[in-house]
């Protein structure tokens, strides 16, 4: 049997997930409007009262630890302005240098060292320590390591403290490796990435 022209696009079960989607639109709309003009007070009972059930839920029972509204309340809000991976390493008051390293296809990728534990001293007679390299996800930067509020959760962090030399790397294209010795970000070359991203000159 022919398919009607237009109509004949999408099967019927196509056509009701449409028409529940346009319903729900509809809906949404409606309590949207419905909460505009609810009074405050109401709107933060109804959100008290969403937090308390979803506590239960999750067995939290209400319960929050002592630090929340204090020292990692202080240290999430500086995390939320700190700019760079500099003003992250302050935040827990540990040394990091950066590097700049040149791809055989000529990007300019930033790597960030931290060094040392918290508090130890530079020592140009102390031992070598062995190398930990880590590498974040697609779309983040070295940054993502430190965006904790504690040290205790930050993996880069706590290699540190365990005696390790630490290094963070960055994917060309993010806001630490954004150079290339004749390219430019706003060119379509720039983001024309290569096999040999990684493959460094000595």
């Amino acid at each position: 049997m022919a398919r009607i022209p237009v109509l004949g696009r999408l099967y019927s079960r196509e056509y009701l997930a449409v028409i529940v989607g346009f319903l729900l639109l509809g809906f949404e709309t409606l309590l949207r409007c419905a909460i505009f003009f609810l009074p405050e007070p109401v709107i933060q009972w109804f959100h008290d009262r969403t937090i308390s059930i979803f506590k239960a839920v999750v067995g939290l029972g209400g319960a929050r630890s002592p630090d929340v509204d204090g020292d990692e309340a202080i240290r999430a809000q500086s995390i939320r302005v700190a700019v760079d991976f500099e003003e992250l390493c302050g935040i827990y008051g540990y040394d990091w240098e950066e590097h700049i390293v040149q791809t055989n296809d000529g990007y300019l990728l930033t790597l960030h060292r931290i060094p040392r534990a918290r508090g130890e001293e530079r020592s140009p007679d102390s031992p070598r320590k062995p190398v930990v390299y880590i590498h974040h996800g697609l779309m983040m930067s070295s940054d993502v390591f430190l965006c904790t509020t504690t040290a205790e959760r930050s993996v880069a962090l706590r290699l540190a403290d365990a005696g390790y030399d630490v290094w963070l790397g960055n994917n060309r294209g993010n806001k630490y490796s954004r150079k290339h010795i004749s390219l430019a970000p706003h060119e379509p070359a720039f983001w024309n990435f290569g096999i040999d991203e990684y493959a460094l000159y000595d």
